[in-house]
C-alpha cells in the first residue's frame, strides 16, 4: 500500500495538504433591515423591545401592565394594540393596526393611522375595534414618530 496516508505525518493522503483539504467558505452577509417608515424617530431596537414587553404582558394579570393612561378593563385590547402597531413598523405585521389595509413597506400611511385612531377614540367612525385599542395604536405612534407629548404607552 504506497498511500498509506493514515501513516502519514500531517495525517492527509498523499497529493493533500492543510491548504487544499477543505476550503472554507463564509456565510453569505445577511440583508440588511429596510429602512423604517418615514417620520418614526425610534430605532427597530425601541420598537421591538416594545413589542416584546407587551406580547409578554398580554399573559399577566392586567394590574401588572404599566399603563397609567389605560382603564384596568381596557389594558388586553391595548396591549393587542401596542403588539400590532410595532410589528406594523417594523415590517413584521403586512396589515394596518386599524383598517387592516395592505401598504407596501416602509410607505406606511403613520399619520392616516394616528387620525383613524383618534376617530374611534372620539366615537366618530364606527368600528369593532374598541377605543382603548385605538389609544394603544394612537399612543404607540405618537411615541414612534417623537411626537413630545408621546410619551412610551409602557411605563418603564
Amino acid at each position: 500500500m504506497a498511500d498509506e496516508w493514515w501513516r502519514r505525518p500531517d495525517g492527509f493522503p498523499a497529493g493533500w495538504s492543510r491548504t487544499t483539504s477543505a476550503t472554507r467558505q463564509t456565510a453569505p452577509a445577511a440583508p440588511s433591515p429596510p429602512a423604517l417608515p418615514a417620520g418614526v424617530d425610534r430605532s427597530r431596537t425601541d420598537l421591538r423591545q416594545l413589542r416584546d414587553e407587551a406580547a409578554a404582558l398580554q399573559y399577566r394579570d392586567a394590574i401588572e401592565a404599566p399603563m397609567p393612561w389605560c382603564a384596568p378593563d381596557g389594558v388586553p385590547a391595548a396591549l393587542e394594540a401596542i403588539v400590532n402597531t410595532t410589528a406594523w413598523l417594523l415590517g413584521e405585521r403586512p396589515l394596518s393596526p386599524i383598517g387592516s389595509e395592505r401598504h407596501t413597506y416602509p410607505d406606511l400611511p403613520l399619520g392616516r393611522q394616528q387620525a383613524q385612531a383618534q376617530r374611534i377614540i372620539w366615537g366618530e367612525e364606527p368600528t369593532e375595534l374598541g377605543e382603548w385599542y385605538a389609544g394603544g395604536v394612537r399612543r404607540t405612534l405618537r411615541w414612534a414618530t417623537g411626537r413630545a407629548d408621546g410619551d412610551r404607552p409602557l411605563s418603564a
